[in-house]
């Protein structure tokens, strides 16, 4: 299954960020949502995405910029943002 999500958050938020300074967020991928909905990000850090929603699951950004996945049930990805 694929959802797009919108990370308006790291367009807004994008700066430049030494590597000490970056941070690795986690995002529960639930089988309606994702938790939380709002993750505000900058250059260098990651997310880490959990999917616990009980089948494979991919992540496609709006617009298709990027994609992640297939993420198996209880698998994790990573994605770093540049």
């Amino acid at each position: 299954m694929k959802r797009a999500i919108s990370l308006v958050a790291t367009v807004a938020t994008l700066s430049v960020a030494s590597a000490a300074a970056a941070m690795e967020h986690t995002v529960m991928i639930l089988p309606d949502a994702y938790f939380p909905q709002v993750t505000y990000l900058k250059a260098g850090d990651s997310v880490r995405f959990v999917n616990a929603s009980g089948v494979q699951h991919s992540i496609v950004a709006a617009g298709s910029d990027w994609t992640l996945g297939p993420i198996p049930n209880e698998g994790e990805a990573v994605l770093e943002v540049s």
